[in-house]
C-alpha cells in the first residue's frame, strides 16, 4: 500500500480506538484487500488491521464518495467470527438495512462518511472467534450503474507462543492457555516465525535461510511456497499488530564479520545492506514501530540502525549506553519510544537510551541495575529485569525510576506482563521460586504461587491478558500459570529443553 494511504488509516484507526471502548492492542500497519478499479470511479479497498483474537479488528471501505451507500456482505456467515456476526446485527449509525441472503449470508447498507470511507471497529472478544474466518465483500453502485467491487477473507488468530519442542514446532495459546494443535514439523528448526497479514497463513524460518509459507487452516500441511535466502537468516521479524516484516541475515567472520542483510517478504523489494552485526545480542536485537513503518536493528558497536520499512531504505544511525559499555542487552518500542539497554563494564551498571519516534530527543541515562530484559508493562510503563541482585528497576514516562525489591527474594529471573502490572518469577534465599504479581500503581506484591517449577522464563501476551507460560525446566516440563484463577498446570504432551527456541506472535 502507498505511504500516503497507510499513514490515513493510521489515522482512521487511532480515531476509532480513542472513541470507541478501552482497546489498546497494537493493530499494526495497514493492509489493503480486493482493491478493484471501473472507468466509473476510483478503487475500492479494504483496509484491514491484524485480525487478533482478543484485540480489535478494524476495517476501513475507502474509495467512495461523500455520503455514498456500499453494500457490505458477510458471506459464508455460519463460517465467521461470532463477535462480526454479533456486530452486523447491533444498531449502528452508518448502517441502513440489514438482510439475510439464502439464510446464510449476511447483507447491510452503510453510508460513507464525509471523507468517503466506511470505518469501524469489531472488538473480536469472545472465545469462539479464534480460527474463524470472516469473507467480506464490498459492492459500490454508481450513479451510472458501474459497478465496483472489493473482496477480503481474514482468519482470526490467538496471540501464541510457538515452542520447539519434543514433539515438534508446538503451539500453545496466550489466549486460554491451550495446546493448539497440530504441531509444526520440527524438521529444519526454527529461526523464527510471523503470520502473514490477514491470519491466512505463517510464516516459518527454519534453519540455512529456508524461509517456508504455511497453510493456517493445516499447520502441518505441506509449504504453500519454499524461498532459500542466504543461509546466515537467523530472525524473522514480526510486527505487533501482525505480520511478518522481513529476515534478517547475519554472516560471522573473522576477524571482521561480513555486512548484514534485510530481506522483504514482498517479491521485488530488493534487500537493504548493513553493517556487520556478529555481537551478540542476549535479548531481542530488533524493535518495529507500533503502526510498522520503522525498524531499529542493534549492529555492531553498539550501534543502533534505523530502517524505513515504506521505502524499504536505511537510515539514521545512533549510539547506544556511555562510553565502555560492553553490549546492547535488549531493546524494545514503548509507545513512541525506542529504549535501548546496554550492559556496563564491569564494576558498573548498565544504561538505557531513549528515542522519541517524534521530536526525534535522543538521551542516554544511567540505570541503578545492570540490565537483562526489558518488559514493556500494559500500563506503558517498563519493568527492567536485573541480571542480578534481588531489585528491578521501573522506567515510567521514558526515564529511569524507583528500584523496587520483594521481601524474601534474593534475586530475580524473569518478568511477563500481567493485568494492569507485571508477575514476576523470582529466587528466594532458601532457594524457592515464588511467582509475584506487582502493581506498578501501589507498588505492593501479592504472591500467587509459593513454590513455582524450576524455570527461569515468563512468557506470556503483549496485552497482559491471558495465562502466562513457564520455559527453560532442566527437566523439559512446561507450566501454565492462569493469573485469573491463580492456578498452575503442567502443558499436558509439551516437553523442552531449557534452550529450546520459541517465538512469541504477533
Amino acid at each position: 500500500m502507498p505511504q500516503p494511504a497507510r499513514a490515513l488509516f493510521a489515522l482512521v484507526v487511532a480515531g476509532l480506538l480513542l472513541s470507541g471502548p478501552a482497546m489498546a492492542q497494537s493493530v499494526g500497519p495497514a493492509r489493503a484487500a480486493g482493491r478493484t478499479t471501473t472507468a466509473a470511479g476510483a478503487p475500492l479497498v479494504i483496509e484491514h488491521s491484524f485480525p487478533l483474537a482478543g484485540g480489535p479488528l478494524v476495517l476501513c471501505v475507502s474509495g467512495l464518495s461523500p455520503g455514498e451507500d456500499v453494500a457490505l456482505e458477510v458471506l459464508k456467515a455460519a463460517e465467521a467470527p461470532q463477535s462480526v456476526i454479533d456486530f452486523w446485527r447491533e444498531p449502528n449509525d452508518q448502517q441502513s438495512t440489514l438482510t439475510t441472503v439464502n439464510g446464510e449470508d449476511l447483507f447491510s447498507i452503510w453510508h460513507a462518511d464525509e471523507n468517503g470511507r466506511v470505518a469501524f471497529s469489531i472488538p473480536l472478544k469472545k472465545a469462539e472467534d479464534v480460527d474463524r474466518e470472516l469473507h467480506l465483500k464490498a459492492t459500490a453502485l454508481l450513479a451510472r450503474g458501474a459497478t465496483r467491487v472489493a473482496q477480503l477473507s481474514l482468519r482470526v488468530q490467538p496471540p501464541m507462543l510457538v515452542l520447539a519442542g519434543a514433539a515438534g514446532l508446538q503451539r500453545i495459546s496466550l489466549l486460554t492457555g491451550a495446546l493448539l494443535t497440530p504441531a509444526l514439523p520440527a524438521a529444519g528448526g526454527m529461526r523464527g516465525f510471523a503470520y502473514s497479514d490477514d491470519g491466512n497463513q505463517g510464516w516459518l524460518l527454519r534453519e540455512g535461510g529456508r524461509l517456508e509459507l504455511l497453510p493456517a487452516h493445516q499447520w502441518d500441511a505441506a509449504p504453500l511456497s519454499v524461498r532459500l535466502l542466504d543461509p546466515a537468516a537467523d530472525l524473522l521479524a514480526g510486527h505487533l499488530g501482525g505480520g511478518a516484516a522481513f529476515v534478517l541475515a547475519r554472516p560471522a567472520g573473522d576477524p571482521f564479520a561480513p555486512a548484514a542483510s534485510l530481506v522483504f517478504m514482498e517479491d521485488g523489494r530488493s534487500p537493504v545492506v548493513l553493517e556487520s552485526m556478529s555481537q551478540p545480542v542476549a535479548g531481542r536485537r530488533v524493535a518495529l514501530s507500533g503502526d510498522g513503518f520503522t525498524a531499529f536493528l542493534a549492529e555492531d558497536d553498539l550501534i543502533v540502525r534505523e530502517v524505513d520499512l515504506l521505502t524499504g531504505s536505511a537510515r539514521g544511525l545512533m549510539t547506544a549506553g556511555f562510553a565502555g559499555d560492553l553490549a546492547i542487552a535488549d531493546m524494545l518500542m514503548a509507545g513512541r519510544k525506542l529504549m535501548v539497554a546496554t550492559r556496563g563494564p564491569l564494576g558498573r551498571q548498565g544504561a538505557l537510551t531513549v528515542f522519541d519516534l517524534d521530536s526525534g530527543a535522543l538521551d542516554t541515562l544511567p540505570l541503578q541495575v545492570d540490565p537483562l530484559r526489558l518488559v514493556a508493562l500494559a500500563g506503558g510503563s517498563v519493568l527492567v529485569v536485573p541480571a542480578t541482585g534481588a531489585a528491578f528497576q521501573m522506567v515510567e514516562g521514558g526515564l529511569p525510576g524507583r528500584l523496587v525489591s520483594a521481601p524474601g527474594i534474593a534475586s530475580w529471573l524473569d518478568a511477563a506482563p500481567s493485568g494492569a502490572g507485571a508477575l514476576l518469577l523470582g529466587v528466594a534465599a532458601d532457594g524457592r521460586r515464588p511467582l509475584q504479581q506487582f502493581d506498578p500503581q501501589t507498588g505492593r506484591f501479592i504472591e500467587r504461587l509459593a513454590r513455582a517449577p524450576a524455570a527461569t522464563r515468563l512468557v506470556g501476551a503483549s496485552s497482559g491478558n491471558g495465562p502466562v507460560v513457564l520455559l527453560g525446566d532442566p527437566a523439559g516440563a512446561v507450566h501454565v500459570f492462569d493469573p485469573e484463577a491463580g492456578s498452575l498446570a503442567a502443558a499436558v504432551g509439551v516437553s523442552a529443553g531449557p534452550d529450546a527456541a520459541f517465538v512469541v506472535v504477533p
